[in-house]
């Protein structure tokens, strides 16, 4: 049990130094269009860990700018020492029956896709 709380801390702690990261943009004069970051808030399933908003929207590679970016942190420990693609496949890695984290992230993302053209 001692390790579970362990690994818990530990992902609790890795998600806010991400947080945090992005929360010192607020304050940076370079990066005025970061005008909001949330932590552990309601957004997409499996998208909401982190959330970072733009105005206006950051460049992106293509010809839309990116006005919101969802981040979902995972920190895992793994007895084995690594994880691998067959583990993101896998919906006993994240405690799921159903989906695996790579079919949640690609159903959020056929929905965020025509939020993100929208602001354009």
């Amino acid at each position: 049990m001692e390790n579970a709380v362990e690994a818990n801390w530990h992902g609790h702690d890795y998600q806010a130094r991400f947080f945090w990261i992005y929360a010192s943009a607020l304050r940076d004069p370079d990066q005025t269009n970061v005008i909001e970051v949330s932590y552990e808030t309601d957004g997409p399933k499996a998208c909401d860990d982190i959330i970072v908003c733009y105005d206006p929207g950051r460049p992106s590679y293509g010809p839309h700018r990116v006005v919101v970016d969802y981040h979902q942190i995972k920190y895992h420990v793994a007895l084995g020492g690594r994880f691998g693609y067959e583990d993101l496949i896998n919906p006993a890695f994240i405690g799921a029956k159903s989906f695996s984290v790579l079919q949640r992230l690609k159903q959020q993302r056929k929905m965020l896709l025509p939020i993100s053209h929208s602001h354009s």
